[in-house]
């Protein structure tokens, strides 16, 4: 059928370019991990957010309450959305959850 030296040098060309294709994979893998490194770090911290959220509320009217200091400035803007903040993410919760609809609902 084929000559011995052509079968070698298709071997050679096959075992070239999967070495080649290995190598890619490679770079392929390490570009991807360095892209979704930002990704992880923002997982995380929605996680920690979802945790702590239920004491958010508490410590933001906490913090609004505190007794006044003899050198604290007047009212900012932060203090009033500390105080507000509690019931602006009820409301946000409260939307989110409205507005998701089941597989069964959806026409």
């Amino acid at each position: 059928m084929y000559p011995q030296p052509e079968l070698s040098r298709g071997e050679a060309r096959k075992a070239a370019v999967r070495r080649s294709i290995a190598g890619r994979r490679a770079q392929c893998e390490e570009a991807a991990t360095l892209a979704v490194q930002p990704l992880a770090l923002l997982e995380r911290m929605v996680a920690l957010w979802r945790q702590l959220a239920p004491y958010a509320g508490l410590a933001a009217i906490a913090l609004t309450f505190r007794p006044k200091q003899a050198s604290a400035p007047p009212p900012t803007v932060l203090r009033t959305l500390l105080r507000w903040s509690p019931i602006l993410f009820g409301l946000l919760r409260l939307f989110r959850s409205t507005g998701k609809r089941s597989v069964a609902e959806v026409p």
